[in-house]
């Protein structure tokens, strides 16, 4: 057995995780059984073979989460908090594991083809949908949100990371016909009208013209350009885009209905106003933010909207942003923690191209969601942050 695990423990690790990759987009269970093999092979690594690499991006999310739990000890909130933080946890285990694969592009190919899949499984699921329930409506978000695999704000993000993918790709000479599933995973974004993600798409379509100056002629940048305006004057004439993206007659009424109908504005006011009182230490612990912010939101609705009181009461949203939910946290030395990581590739641009894109897009998720707060989120980012992390940028042990 030993001698097989010798010979074969890097086919299995490296086709267990393009399998994890590949389940990501499409269940929240599956990839989770994969991380037992996983699991053993690595162990195998560090016990038999005596062998480790970590990366000093890896150890600062680690000193967060140790910093986090030690706040929480101080509160007597300990196992509640790290109740709360294991999905982070479970990050840092996928995202110290991933360092030792080595077939990067298999895993990119079998997470472009799982989103792909998701994609294709949607997109029959809801035309049967609109086939047999005419009353569909697609411009409410929440509607929308019940037919899809996973969650719409994932979803779209899972479609931007698809042609970071197939950009890159195309850009290192892959098949152009690429293109095509670019095309499809963008179309399918815009149409579940996530406003971060066409954002990002928007982002990454001038991010690969920009790197791809070099190698196109004048005429193919022309005909990109003319696409871009078409596909915008389009989408701005699109009465049942304007109505998802909440788009009245001018910028005035425009912000009033998103106030109404966006909870953000309420969340991130609460957010701020609480920041305003703990900045220097924050809270210490989820169990002691949550009640904080609910209180806050029930303070900011009208009495009279006995619904949105029910609602925000029940709900205890979250902050939104990751940046406040830290800071909010940990107080400032947990959001100097949380910015470091954040931009310490920054300062070694030339080592870490690939790290610099993918960090603005998830920066862009950071800001509108919670994402550590979810295990499918802690996965995304503990995969592709760990795939892209230079292997000069590694420690080795053993």
């Amino acid at each position: 057995m030993i001698s097989f695990l010798d010979t074969y423990n890097q086919k299995i690790l490296d086709y267990s995780f393009a399998l994890f990759a590949f389940l990501l987009p499409l269940s929240s269970a599956l990839p989770n059984i994969l991380i037992i093999p996983i699991g053993l092979i690595f162990l195998f690594k560090i016990i038999v073979l005596k062998r480790i690499k970590f990366s000093l991006f890896w150890l600062i999310n680690l000193i967060l989460l140790i910093f986090t739990l030690t706040l929480a000890i101080t509160q007597h909130h300990f196992i509640d908090e790290l109740s709360f933080q294991k999905e982070y946890l479970a990050g840092l285990a996928i995202f110290l594991m991933i360092g030792e694969v080595s077939r990067t592009k298999k895993i990119e190919l079998s997470f472009v083809v799982g989103v792909l899949s998701a994609i294709i499984i949607n997109i029959f699921y809801i035309a049967f949908q609109v086939v047999n329930f005419s009353d569909l409506n697609l411009s409410v978000g929440s509607e929308v949100n019940n037919f899809l695999i996973i969650e719409r704000p994932y979803f779209a993000f899972f479609t931007v990371l698809t042609n970071f993918i197939i950009f890159k790709w195309i850009r290192n000479g892959q098949n152009k016909y690429t293109y095509l599933i670019a095309t499809l995973s963008a179309l399918f974004c815009f149409f579940i009208t996530a406003r971060l993600g066409m954002m990002l798409h928007v982002f990454l379509i001038f991010h690969h013209i920009f790197k791809s100056l070099k190698k196109t002629k004048f005429k193919q940048i022309t005909a990109i350009f003319l696409i871009s305006v078409s596909i915008g004057l389009i989408l701005y004439n699109n009465a049942y885009l304007k109505k998802r993206l909440r788009i009245d007659s001018n910028i005035e009424k425009t912000y009033e209905k998103l106030k109404v109908f966006e909870i953000r504005f309420t969340v991130w006011d609460c957010s701020i106003q609480t920041l305003s009182n703990n900045w220097l230490i924050g809270l210490k612990s989820h169990k002691n933010l949550i009640p904080v912010l609910t209180d806050c939101y029930l303070s900011k609705v009208d009495p009279k909207r006995k619904h949105m009181l029910k609602y925000y009461k029940s709900r205890k949203f979250n902050t939104h942003n990751q940046f406040f939910d830290f800071w909010l946290l940990s107080g400032v030395i947990g959001i100097f923690l949380f910015i470091f990581m954040l931009t310490y590739p920054f300062i070694k641009a030339k080592q870490h191209r690939q790290m610099l894109t993918l960090l603005v897009l998830f920066i862009g998720f950071f800001l509108v969601e919670n994402v550590f707060h979810r295990q499918l989120g802690c996965y995304v980012f503990a995969i592709f942050l760990g795939l892209y992390t230079p292997k000069t940028n590694y420690v080795s042990w053993g």
